[in-house]
């Protein structure tokens, strides 16, 4: 959904760093040595053994790389035929190309375009060189990455002999017909759930995934450690990536030296909770400015102020049976439990589907639960302060215990949720962004615009992660979002462990 708020970058630019450029959209590991293959035989027919002055007829490209999206897609999907699944989860273009899937079916053929946007290259080339497969190109050299001298020339090597001569690679890189024929006698080689049918090709995956690339040594640490504290969680028992951040959160508060992985994926799970936190406050304000046409902030406040019971859903983290808005905020806060929110993920559907007082008064329980969990880590230096809006909501906690709580959470309201909405959104306008204002001021008075807010809990790239390893062998997708352990995986947790 849209950044409301203006804080999404920082929780992404600190998971970024643990998870080798690994995407929200980037999926699934066969992608990482498709689309550098791509590239290679695209390079190979445009530009090899030409003159200085040949340039890559980018729009060229950009059809091949949606052509093999079409592929990747046709051979996931039609898996089942030589003993896959047919899981196409993670695979772009089910919707968009539903019409070439539905030709093959009735008459065994479809016809490929011959121009499209080659976005998948954009959802992959990240994760690609974090590995260490492809590279800046050189100035000049009119290309949108180089494929690195070892890794990436290895990779592209293997896929030649394994499927890169055949139709369907021809189909790719020249367009025509797909047919049913060539994906049953080739699809293996290109479908998403078919990296175990290339030994060759998976073992050269796995090895660039953990192996740090020469490029970028401190990626790769980071990204194994990520891997082995990952890893460690599903020998339990099936996991989600949310169960591992919530679980991960509540073990690292206590303890005295947590390491560089379990503090940092312990800041981001942190800073999701307050950003979650903060467009409940924006969510239950807009509803109430809808409510009473305009106000002030003041007004938004006493608005709350006359919903005077608490839903018992709520009691659990804020125990209090009346709205507490008269009470000294240090007596609320004292009232909040201090394993409020721990074990499990936030419940956030429930959160989003509170009414507009008691998902205000949700949302400052939720941040007073994280500024207490987190105090002790904060004052070692162990969490970094980046002067952002949880540090400046914490702030206003601290500061203010002998201040009611209604005052506490209008100053939290124009200061954490007001304040940032109007100035992120100020500045896209600026940009020639679509207008996503929710109010607009006109004095002290804002007005609603009519647009809503969905507050949602940001998702997490630890998912697509586990996504690639299981793709690679090392796990395997359960229902639910779940992922188990395989023996490989335990190995490769072995060796990890033994490394450190």
């Amino acid at each position: 959904g849209l950044d409301v708020l203006g804080l999404r970058g920082l929780d992404q630019s600190i998971e970024r760093r643990f998870v080798a450029g690994i995407t929200t959209i980037s999926f699934r590991a066969r992608f990482i040595t498709l689309v550098p293959w791509v590239l290679w035989r695209v390079y190979e027919q445009q530009l090899k053994g030409k003159d200085e002055e040949a340039r890559l007829d980018i729009d060229r490209l950009a059809a091949a790389f949606t052509r093999l999206e079409i592929v990747v897609l046709c051979a996931s999907h039609f898996g089942k035929q030589w003993g896959e699944d047919g899981n196409t989860y993670g695979v772009p273009g089910s919707t968009v190309y539903e019409q070439i899937i539905k030709d093959i079916e009735k008459s065994g053929k479809a016809t490929m375009p011959t121009e499209g946007s080659g976005g998948i290259y954009g959802t992959y080339a990240m994760p690609c060189r974090s590995f260490g497969i492809l590279a800046a190109p050189p100035a000049g050299a009119g290309i949108p990455a180089s494929i690195t001298p070892e890794r990436g020339k290895k990779i592209c090597e293997i896929r030649e002999k394994h499927g890169g001569q055949g139709q369907l690679a021809k189909v790719i890189l020249e367009g025509g017909k797909l047919t049913l024929d060539a994906l049953k006698a080739e699809g293996r080689f290109y479908s998403a759930n078919g990296l175990s049918a290339c030994e060759e090709e998976q073992s050269a995956l796995r090895e660039s995934i953990l192996a740090p690339s020469a490029e970028d040594e401190a990626t790769g640490r980071l990204f194994r450690g990520s891997v082995r504290w990952a890893i460690g969680h599903l020998l339990k028992a099936p996991i989600t990536s949310e169960d591992i951040l919530a679980d991960n959160y509540q073990r690292t508060i206590p303890q005295a030296s947590p390491t560089e992985t379990q503090i940092g994926w312990m800041e981001y799970e942190l800073r999701r909770r307050g950003h979650f936190a903060l467009e409940l406050f924006l969510c239950a304000a807009t509803r109430t400015l809808g409510d009473i046409v305009q106000g002030t902030p003041s007004d938004i406040i006493n608005q709350w102020k006359e919903s005077k019971d608490v839903p018992k859903f709520l009691q659990t983290v804020l125990p209090f049976k009346k709205a507490p808005f008269d009470q000294k905020l240090s007596a609320v806060i004292k009232a909040v439990p201090a394993d409020a929110f721990l074990g499990a993920p936030v419940l956030a559907h429930q959160a989003s589907g509170l009414s507009a007082c008691p998902q205000a008064l949700y949302a400052f329980a939720l941040l007073s639960a994280c500024r207490k969990q987190s105090a002790p880590l904060r004052a070692k230096g162990l969490l970094p302060d980046r002067k952002h809006y949880l540090e400046r909501a914490f702030s206003i906690l601290d500061s203010c215990g002998d201040e009611s709580l209604g005052d506490v959470m209008l100053r939290l309201l124009q200061e954490c949720v007001l304040e940032p909405h109007l100035t992120t959104t100020l500045r896209k306008i600026a940009q020639g962004q679509k207008c996503s204002l929710r109010f607009y001021p006109e004095g002290s008075l804002l007005h609603p615009t009519g647009s809503q807010v969905s507050p949602g809990y940001s998702g997490d790239r630890l998912h697509n992660a586990l996504g690639f390893l299981s793709d690679v062998g090392y796990s395997k997708r359960e229902s639910s979002r779940k992922y188990s352990i395989l023996p490989l995986g335990r190995t490769l947790h072995a060796e990890l462990e033994a490394s450190v």
